[in-house]
């Protein structure tokens, strides 16, 4: 689960390709992400992810977990 109120970005394009390189080093092991965020960029990560992933809101983090664990 990534929890985060806000999302500011990266500090750096060299961070963002990091994150990218481990994401794409372990993408493997991730079944399923729950991003729990008002940030907007957050927002639209299930639509560029390549695994599952779902968003919901920063208030519903209860939802979230119960959807990692469960799939539903």
């Amino acid at each position: 689960m990534l929890c985060a109120k806000s999302f500011p970005g990266w500090r750096s394009f060299d961070a963002l390709v990091v994150h990218l390189k481990f994401i794409a080093d372990h993408d493997r092991r991730i079944d399923r992400i729950a991003v729990v965020s008002d940030s907007g960029l957050l927002k639209i990560m299930p639509r560029i992810a390549k695994f599952k992933v779902r968003h919901f809101d920063f208030e519903e983090q209860d939802r979230a977990l119960a959807w990692l664990e469960t799939g539903r």
